[in-house]
């Protein structure tokens, strides 16, 4: 056969180049994404660590010629960016978990040591952002959405976990030394980045009004309060300002239950915490106080503080695959600090 009989082909030096820049593009991106890694693990800059999380959080590791079978997945950057932000605010009171066997990372707070376990749930309806979660009970805290930059408290999970399920085990202190933890999350957000944070039962201004989910309170209500006050000789009295009761418990905190009328010109039912210093919620008061905390969750279907529906109302477009789980604790600072 001579060369003219040959088929056409290419040259040599020309043959993989196609193959090769895809290679190199491959491998690029994988420089890039261990870049923005860097950025998130080691800056001291608040900005620079939401924007390196914000693009983690959306970058696609793999190409077409570059695989890596190894990577940690969206909800771990959410738990990082968290947990460097605190680091930031140098607040210490967690330990950050890493698998042993796979790309996983888990979170333990101060106050409820190892009897809970957190991570972020990945937000599958509409709203996109992520739940912060309690592991084994599936128990979502807040919500947060770092591209909208807003966080939001959920209520009703933040009662049952600490005030059901830990309520048994775990002493009020501690818990409420869990519960700031989140709240300094929150606080440096709306510090550093102007977040808008809603921390809902956990808010502490003396002004705020925490609206019970039935507008309209059977009386009923009132006097099973003023029973079950009475059996903790904290007796409920005719509130000083406006149609309603308080209760004035040790501390100088008082709690008032209120009527007012809105803006449709309907009644509602609200209550106020009100302390000279305004560091309690309606949520340290159902912490401290059991037979208010008995009240409240034998008529919880009347008496809930709601939380944001649009968030924590949304139902999932699909259920995400239960993943395997945080086994071992690993410090969250250096070993050399």
């Amino acid at each position: 056969m001579t060369v003219s009989d040959l088929p056409v082909g290419v040259l040599p030096s020309k043959s993989l180049i196609g193959y090769n820049d895809e290679l190199k593009a491959g491998l690029a991106n994988g420089y890039q994404f261990t870049e923005l890694v860097d950025q998130l693990l080691l800056t001291n800059d608040a900005n620079q660590l939401l924007t390196a999380v914000l693009q983690l959080i959306n970058f696609d590791l793999n190409t077409k010629q570059v695989q890596f079978p190894n990577q940690y997945q969206k909800n771990d950057w959410y738990l990082l960016f968290m947990t460097r932000l605190l680091e930031l605010h140098q607040n210490s009171n967690f330990s950050l978990a890493s698998a042993t066997d796979h790309q996983e990372l888990g979170l333990f707070l101060a106050g409820s040591g190892v009897r809970a376990r957190f991570q972020f749930e990945l937000d599958t309806s509409y709203n996109g952002g992520a739940f912060f979660t309690e592991i084994e009970t599936k128990r979502r805290l807040f919500y947060l959405n770092l591209a909208k930059k807003e966080l939001f408290f959920n209520s009703h999970d933040l009662v049952e976990l600490f005030g059901t399920e830990l309520r048994a085990i775990i002493s009020a202190d501690a818990r409420m030394t869990a519960i700031h933890v989140m709240m300094d999350f929150a606080a440096a957000l709306s510090s550093d980045f102007a977040f808008t944070v809603d921390y809902n039962i956990l808010t502490v201004a003396n002004t705020y009004q925490f609206e019970f989910k039935e507008a309209n309170l059977a009386p009923e209500l009132l006097d099973k309060l003023f029973v079950l006050s009475a059996k903790d000789e904290i007796i409920m009295q005719n509130a000083t300002d406006g149609y309603g009761a308080k209760l004035a418990l040790p501390g100088n905190i008082i709690v008032n239950l209120l009527q007012n009328i809105g803006n449709d010109n309907q009644p509602f039912w609200y209550l106020t915490v009100i302390d000279a210093n305004e560091r309690q919620s309606w949520f340290d008061v159902l912490m401290n106080y059991d037979f208010i905390y008995q009240w409240y969750q034998t008529d919880l279907a009347s008496l809930e503080i709601q939380a944001n529906q649009r968030v924590f109302g949304a139902k999932p477009n699909h259920v995400e695959a239960n993943r395997v789980q945080v086994e071992v604790l690993q410090p969250h600072y250096s070993e050399e600090g």
